[in-house]
């Protein structure tokens, strides 16, 4: 069993009944003694109410230094007012019941003998530091130093390049000599004063050698004072729009109006659209402790509410948090403390990496510079201002299409319509999109919006959009997700059947449909992948086996359902593979690179999309 602070064992009796801290001296004998003068002249022009308070105790005393008191002291004329005053200021700095140092514990409150005040107290955190220049790793706290390997992304060239970080944890040297009970001293800060002295005992308590005269706390809650300063609106106006809300104790590094106007309008603009970046925006500026300044000595890092870490560092007398200058430190109020701050912080969370920065450095570095070079800043605005989803194709995908593209690029309608067909308004990660789903896309035809697919592939945890397979998920940022796919998004013309019908080259297989009376099962909502033989594949049956064909609508049906198979299966989850058709036929598909065979005859064309399926185009068909 260990004593509480301040007490010892006695030998032959039970608990720890020995108080460490006792003296005869009076309080004003005490403070006389510690050569605070200048509190002692105030607690001679207490009035005698205070001082016979003071005689029966017991007491904590909060003592400034005469430093503390930067060459001024009270001097009012009228002896009621300066006895008013003095008194006043004294019981702010004084507690009921005995405290010794190691007792007060942090966050907690202690009521002043001054009615309706209370003294916050806190314990200065410990320091956590992480050397490395380029970048941001942090360590756990109590950390022994060690080495972990990471990939960074070099800024100058989007070059991925192995660091080693070394983290140190390293507790702030105590400034005071260990208490009696033999426990390490600390900094301990009281309303924004460090206890410079601790433990210096009177007859009726004790005393606390403090560095700072003690400011009353402003009878407000912090968010009252946020909004109702009118010095911080746009900052207290997001914690509304968030819907933040402050229990408990906490401290807030507010940012000035002033701080917001030097920030980039479409910055705060993607800030206050998105949820995702909104959250880790504000409470990045929140710390759920009692934080004063007087508590940093040297550097150290704080948990932010939303996990993140924030440093801050003294340079002399300025205090530094991440890259701002506390300006106003130290506000105290009934919930917590507001130190204002001269920047905005930005949360690691918040990328300036717009969607299609994230593409360029994950694979789609042609597809980002084709849109940044064909003046489409509207389009890249509209993305980056969130949210988004990009649907960006790979390098490899660009140069498969670069002849469609090319059509593409001579009608500034056309180009548009396939930069907005790879973009979704708002922000799906993979895990949010869902097999059949229809997603609008930010492409309009005909004042209609365009629409893409997504089929999911859980056996070969593979996911198609638009006919695209996804081959790079979920590169995100607060403001949206990027998406590598395989291959370009082309525009679905409507049904399987109107796709074939504005394809010349399946003018026979149209015919052939239409004879069978299949045309209209291909118009329907069930899902089918075609194997379209080209009208090429049908004239090397010669013209009496086609017109043979054409008129055995039973042969006809059989041939044509053995090249459809249920549901929409595109390329990308094929590699050999049989399919089942709807006459239970089975078809062996071999893909290999940008080559696919379906019992052996050669894919000509493959993943066409549309709305209710796919279509592939053989240059043969596959049975009679």
């Amino acid at each position: 069993m260990h004593c509480c602070p301040g007490y010892a064992r006695e030998p032959g009796l039970v608990g720890c009944p020995r108080d460490l801290y006792t003296s005869n001296k009076t309080l004003l004998e005490a403070i006389t003694d510690l050569g605070l003068t200048k509190f002692a002249g105030m607690l001679n022009q207490s009035d005698e109410v205070f001082l016979h308070r003071s005689a029966i105790g017991p007491l904590t005393v909060f003592a400034p230094k005469d430093s503390a008191f930067g060459g001024t002291t009270v001097s009012i004329s009228g002896e009621k007012i300066a006895k008013e005053v003095a008194s006043r200021m004294v019981q702010e700095h004084v507690v009921e019941g005995k405290m010794v140092y190691h007792a007060i514990k942090t966050n907690q409150l202690l009521q002043t003998m001054a009615p309706g005040q209370t003294l916050r107290a806190a314990w200065a955190p410990d320091r956590e530091i992480c050397l490395h220049s380029a970048s941001r790793f942090y360590c756990n706290s109590n950390q022994a130093c060690k080495q972990s390997q990471n990939l960074l992304l070099f800024p100058s060239d989007n070059t991925l390049f192995p660091a080693i970080i070394i983290c140190v944890s390293v507790r702030l040297k105590p400034s005071l000599p260990s208490s009696r009970s033999g426990q390490v001293a600390k900094t301990l800060v009281i309303q924004g004063a460090i206890i410079t002295s601790e433990n210096k005992p009177f007859r009726n308590g004790i005393i606390h050698v403090i560095n700072h005269v003690i400011k009353p706390s402003l009878p407000a809650t912090v968010t009252q004072y946020l909004h109702g300063t009118g010095q911080f609106t746009t900052f207290a106006s997001l914690m509304r729009k968030l819907g933040t809300e402050l229990t408990g104790h906490v401290t807030v590094f507010a940012p000035s109006d002033q701080a917001f106007e030097r920030i980039h309008r479409r910055f705060l603009q993607m800030v206050t659209n998105n949820v995702d970046c909104l959250k880790p925006f504000v409470n990045f500026h929140i710390v759920e402790r009692s934080l004063y300044t007087g508590g940093i000595r040297h550097r150290v890092d704080v948990t932010s509410r939303n996990g993140y870490r924030v440093h801050l560092t003294r340079h002399a007398s300025t205090i530094i948090i991440e890259e701002s200058l506390i300006t106003t430190p130290d506000v105290t109020l009934k919930d917590g403390i507001v130190h204002v701050i001269s920047d905005v912080m930005i949360a690691p969370a918040i990328s300036f990496l717009g969607p299609f920065d994230l593409a360029k450095i994950h694979g789609a570095r042609k597809f980002a510079d084709f849109v940044r070079s064909h003046n489409l800043k509207h389009i890249i605005a509209a993305a980056e201002t969130g949210p988004y989803t990009l649907l960006a194709p790979s390098d490899h995908a660009m140069e498969l299409a670069s002849d469609v593209i090319s059509h593409m690029t001579r009608s500034k309608m056309k180009l548009e319509a396939f930069v907005r067909r790879h973009l979704l308004p708002k922000k799906l990660s993979v895990a949010e999109m869902h097999d059949g789903d229809r997603i609008r896309t930010m492409a309009r035809t005909n004042r209609t919006d365009e629409m893409v697919t997504v089929n999911w592939y859980s056996n070969r945890e593979i996911l198609a959009v638009g006919g695209a397979c996804v081959t790079r998920p979920n590169r995100a940022v607060c403001s949206g997700v990027t998406h590598i796919i395989n291959r370009v998004i082309l525009p679905t013309t409507g049904t399987v059947s109107h796709s074939l019908v504005t394809r010349p080259r399946f003018k026979l297989l149209t015919k052939a449909l239409r004879a069978a009376k299949l045309d209209k099962y291909l118009q329907n909502t069930n899902a089918i992948t075609l194997f379209a033989p080209s009208d090429k594949a049908f004239r090397r049956l010669g013209k009496r086996k086609l017109f043979r064909l054409m008129k055995n609508v039973k042969k006809l049906r059989r041939v044509l359902l053995s090249h459809m198979v249920s549901g929409v299966v595109y390329s990308c989850m094929l590699r050999h593979d049989k399919l089942e058709t709807l006459t239970s036929k089975s078809l062996r598909v071999v893909v290999s690179g940008e080559h696919m065979k379906v019992n052996g005859i050669v894919v000509r064309m493959r993943d066409l999309p549309a709305t209710n399926g796919v279509i592939y185009e053989l240059d043969a068909i596959l049975s009679l």
